[in-house]
């Protein structure tokens, strides 16, 4: 809008902008606490007691993936051969009224371009993700999620956070930080090693 108003005025429809006039609220923006390799290490010890959190957490670190992301994985995009991970999709969870029989939780494609990529991966994290695999018994069919809950379904953000993610955080003795402060740690892990 104050764009609108700027071009008005320099074409000289108006004298004034308005919007010159509207008092913008300050964001409160907490800080993000960015986990150090340390922490990070003791963090992923503390969730080896729930192995699908541990697969997660390890992913997470590995290749600084968005939670959305992760948790839209399926087994179709593990290229185990080529060390390989393609992210199709982020699941995303629906707020609001629902129809009956209506899933909130839902798999849509990334927002740019950008976001569909291929990530290379280490040869440990192919090694977690094929304990995973080997954990649920059969092999699992290519649309199943990686990360999946008891039943083999999706797993909800908040649930995850309040039930197994906060306390894993605190069984390594350290504050509670979001899934997005392993994004950053991934890349402030890369920066120090002289990546990018």
């Amino acid at each position: 809008l104050g764009r609108v108003f700027r071009d008005a005025r320099k074409r000289r429809i108006l004298l004034d902008n308005p919007m010159e006039l509207v008092l913008t609220p300050k964001a409160n923006r907490r800080t993000l606490e960015i986990p150090t390799p340390e922490e990070s290490r003791l963090f992923l010890e503390a969730t080896k007691s729930d192995s699908t959190l541990h697969a997660l957490t390890s992913t997470l670190l590995n290749t600084g993936m968005r939670i959305g992301e992760a948790l839209a994985l399926t087994w179709r995009d593990v290229d185990f051969d080529k060390c390989e991970i393609r992210v199709r999709n982020t699941l995303v969870e629906k707020r609001g009224r629902l129809r009956d029989g209506e899933s909130a939780l839902r798999l849509h494609p990334p927002k740019t371009s950008a976001g569909r990529r291929v990530i290379i991966i280490p040869p440990s994290e192919v090694e977690t993700l094929r304990s995973q695999r080997s954990r649920i018994g059969a092999v699992p069919h290519p649309d199943r999620p990686i990360f999946a809950n008891e039943r083999g379904g999706w797993l909800r953000q908040g649930n995850l956070l309040r039930r197994a993610w906060h306390p894993a955080w605190r069984r390594a003795g350290l504050s509670p930080r979001g899934f997005h402060s392993l994004r950053h740690a991934h890349a402030s892990f890369l920066l120090s090693a002289g990546v990018g």
